[in-house]
């Protein structure tokens, strides 16, 4: 009776070690790299697309971005997916040699400013990436940008990137695994049944033995 108990303490500690993991999140770390482009500071809003393949939902972004000059503190920026859109940063300056080399995140300790240049980590404003969070990370991306103070000077987007992490769901169990868990469960139960029906009560054994021979 103790191994027999001890067997079915083993199975059920492994179902519950199955379905313990079966539906939980693993984080994943993402990175990718947007392409360049020319005359961004148009009037009207330009996009520049960025395809992501990769599947998981979103735990946390950051946007790095860099805009040569001239007048980069003229822009408005905004971060899109989903049908979404997050405005990022909202430049008033109108400086010729401005220039923005920046990454974007929630969790910065500074707001970026709003005229010259934009060098260094910031808070976006006046929109939040934590909007992002729980959304696919797969499908289109656009950087959405505009000058409406001094556009037409030709301001060249250099490069663009988001960075995060994303949550991927571990299965829960297959109805195969779960069968196969029991067989082997099945198996070594008797197999422990077996050897105490021959080593444990040797008696009893020899007193059958003998009665078959009959």
């Amino acid at each position: 009776m103790e191994n027999a108990m001890g067997c079915l303490a083993k199975f059920v500690a492994l179902l519950i070690l199955l379905f313990g993991f079966g539906g939980l999140s693993s984080a994943t770390p993402f990175s990718y790299l947007g392409v360049a482009a020319d005359d961004i500071d148009t009037l009207a809003p330009n996009y520049v697309d960025m395809i992501v393949v990769d599947k998981g939902r979103i735990s946390n972004i950051t946007l790095r971005i860099e805009i040569d000059s001239p007048y980069a503190d003229n822009l408005s920026i905004s971060l899109v997916h989903e049908g979404l859109t997050v405005p990022i940063y909202v430049g008033t300056g109108d400086s010729f040699h401005s220039y923005i080399d920046a990454v974007f995140d929630d969790g910065a300790s500074l707001g970026y400013p709003i005229e010259d240049t934009v060098d260094g980590t910031f808070k976006p404003s006046p929109g939040f990436l934590a909007a992002f969070t729980g959304l696919p990370l797969d499908g289109l991306w656009q950087l959405r940008l505009h000058d409406s103070i001094h556009p037409g000077d030709g301001t060249p987007l250099v490069s663009w990137s988001i960075q995060g992490s994303v949550l991927t769901d571990i299965p829960e169990p297959s109805t195969s695994l779960l069968l196969f868990a029991g067989l082997m469960a099945v198996f070594s139960c008797s197999r422990q049944w077996g050897s105490s029906l021959t080593f444990q009560h040797p008696t009893k054994h020899a007193t059958l033995a003998r009665w078959l021979d009959r």
